[in-house]
C-alpha cells in the first residue's frame, strides 16, 4: 500500500487471513473492497479474474452467514452464482439460505 492502492487479489488474501482467524467483520471489509476495485490498467500485471468476480462474493456470503446476516449472505451467493452457475457449492449455499429465509421461487 506504500506504492499503490490495493488490488483485488491483495484484498482477497487479507480477507482470507481474517476469515481463518474467525474475524468475519474484518474479512467482509476486505472482500467487499475487492468487489469495488477496478481492474488494473497495467496489461503486464498478472491478474486473477476470480478475485474481482465470484470469489469475493462467495466469501462475503460465508462471512455474512457466520455473522447471522442471512439476507446479505443470500445476495452475495446469488451474485457469485451469476459467474459460476453450475458450481454445486454455490447452489447448495443458495438453497440453504432460501430455506432459512423462506424464499419461494415462483
Amino acid at each position: 500500500m506504500e506504492y499503490d492502492t490495493p488490488r483485488s487479489e491483495f484484498c482477497c488474501r487479507l480477507g482470507y487471513y481474517f476469515l481463518e482467524k474467525g474475524k468475519f467483520s474484518q474479512a467482509a471489509f476486505w472482500y467487499k473492497l475487492a468487489t469495488e476495485l477496478p481492474a488494473p490498467n497495467n496489461l503486464w500485471a498478472i491478474q486473477n479474474h476470480a478475485s474481482r468476480t465470484w470469489l469475493p462474493h462467495l466469501q462475503l456470503g460465508l462471512c455474512y452467514y457466520q455473522m447471522g446476516e442471512y439476507e446479505l449472505s443470500y445476495r452475495h451467493n446469488k451474485i457469485a452464482q451469476t459467474y459460476r452457475s453450475n458450481d454445486q457449492n454455490i447452489i447448495n449455499n443458495v438453497n440453504l439460505l432460501k430455506e432459512l429465509l423462506k424464499i419461494n421461487d415462483l
